[in-house]
């Protein structure tokens, strides 16, 4: 095999190469699931495998961290995560 078909074979095989790792980034980004920054009730409930009436109970009795927006309580991911850390026991 010559020299130049050579380098015109490795040139095209790292194209495809590279063709390939940026589809498989491109896929990669598209199947990372984001967690939302806020979450409804039920939401939250699930996130902390309790039920919507503990989350209820938390927000009268324990100050569990929410927000009302619209007539609808909102939870911050962050806030929920530091809620929980704190009041572990």
């Amino acid at each position: 095999m010559s020299t130049a078909i050579l380098n015109q074979f490795i040139d095209q095989l790292a194209e495809a190469v590279a063709k390939k790792l940026e589809n498989n980034n491109l896929q990669d980004a598209k199947t990372v699931k984001t967690e939302p920054e806020f979450m409804n009730k039920g939401q939250t409930a699930d996130y902390l495998s309790v039920s919507r009436t503990t989350i209820d109970r938390w927000i009268n009795n324990r100050n569990f961290p929410s927000t009302k927006v619209g007539g609808k309580y909102l939870y911050k991911r962050e806030e929920v995560d530091r809620w929980v850390k704190e009041n572990s026991k």
